[in-house]
C-alpha cells in the first residue's frame, strides 16, 4: 500500500512540475488608488505573486 502511494504522489509531483504557472485573477470594483479596500486586496495581491514562483496574476479595476 505504501509504494502505490509512493507512485501515485510521485506521479502527481511530476505532473504538476509540468504544468505551467497558475493563474488567478482579480476583479476590482473601484479604481486601485492609494488606500481603501482596493489598494488593500490589490497589496495582497503583488505580495502573493513575489512570495509564489508558481503564480502568475492579473487585475482589473473599475468593474461595474
Amino acid at each position: 500500500m505504501r509504494r502505490i502511494l509512493g507512485l501515485v504522489m510521485l506521479a502527481l509531483g511530476l505532473a504538476w512540475a509540468q504544468v505551467d504557472k497558475l493563474k488567478a485573477c482579480f476583479i476590482y470594483v473601484r479604481p486601485i488608488g492609494d488606500a481603501g479596500w482596493t489598494y488593500a486586496h490589490d497589496q495582497g495581491r503583488k505580495k502573493a505573486e513575489a512570495a509564489l514562483p508558481w503564480l502568475e496574476t492579473r487585475y482589473v479595476e473599475s468593474v461595474p
